[in-house]
């Protein structure tokens, strides 16, 4: 479904998405290729509305995020049930994306947040992407 979210919303730019309009959004709830939740949508639209208003203060995410983690976290699970879904730092996260106007970025979603962009490696100890870098 990837590629059906990416045509859906603009490629993930977020400058387009958050220019989102009504009728866009209608389209997005009619789309049967991707997850058709309002509430998730209507999320995603005003996040991408706060990742805007961020970039024109001068703030950038990942900026934020490496100043937060300037190393990425290295857990050692032995085996997938090893993985936790969230943690303290997901848990603070969630709360200040929550402070400053994000919606849908719980603990567990901030927490998978950041094992997709790099920041926590929960590869599992003989996976052979664990130690490589891209």
């Amino acid at each position: 479904k990837r590629e059906n979210f990416r045509q859906a919303f603009a490629g993930f730019n977020v400058e387009r998405v958050a220019k989102f309009t009504s009728n866009q959004r209608k389209q997005l709830l009619k789309n049967r290729g991707i997850i058709r939740n309002q509430r998730k949508i209507d999320a995603a639209i005003n996040n991408a509305r706060v990742m805007t208003k961020m970039h024109h203060e001068g703030h950038q995410l990942c900026t934020v995020l490496t100043t937060l983690i300037p190393q990425p976290i290295i857990n050692h699970p032995q085996q997938f049930t090893d993985i936790p879904t969230q943690n303290r730092l997901s848990r603070n996260l969630a709360k200040e994306f929550k402070e400053i106007g994000f919606q849908f970025m719980g603990p567990v979603t901030t927490y998978s947040f950041l094992e997709a962009v790099g920041l926590i490696n929960d590869h599992i100890e003989d996976c052979p992407f664990k130690y490589t870098t891209t």
